[in-house]
């Protein structure tokens, strides 16, 4: 399973691995997709109706990942859609373009009130494997 969830005291605690940067980036945001509301994207053809632009910078890869997840969540609550997938333009250390996909939705099963800062690491592992921890304040 390339995410899991992890019990924490009044927060959600989410484990990403991936072979990339970028996979780490996409499954975290089908985690977070899978938390606010479960099932929602899993289609075998899923119809992504909404599109967003996103470009940000960072101090840090760490930094553009919770960044990153952070700007999500606020498109999410605005647009009234859930983010199922995204497509970068770039993906560097420090800054990215991409292309998020998603579909509306009328509620919201779980609201995330943030993507913390707190255990956030992204990282190289010894096997070669980028992963990251996360944790959501719900």
């Amino acid at each position: 399973m390339p995410y899991s969830f992890y019990p924490h005291t009044a927060d959600i605690r989410l484990k990403v691995t991936g072979s990339t940067r970028g996979e780490v980036f996409g499954l975290a945001v089908q985690a977070m997709a899978d938390l606010i509301k479960e099932g929602f994207c899993k289609k075998d053809k899923p119809d992504f109706s909404r599109e967003e632009r996103l470009e940000l910078k960072s101090i840090d890869g760490t930094s553009l990942l919770v960044d990153f997840l952070s700007e999500v969540l606020t498109l999410s609550h605005i647009r009234k859609t859930i983010f199922c997938d995204v497509i970068f333009d770039t993906l560097a250390e420090t800054e990215l373009k991409a292309i998020l996909r998603g579909k509306a939705t009328d509620q919201f099963d779980k609201d995330i009130k943030a993507v913390t800062y707190h255990e956030a690491e992204l990282k190289k592992s010894e096997n070669g494997q980028w992963e990251s921890i996360l944790v959501f304040d719900i």
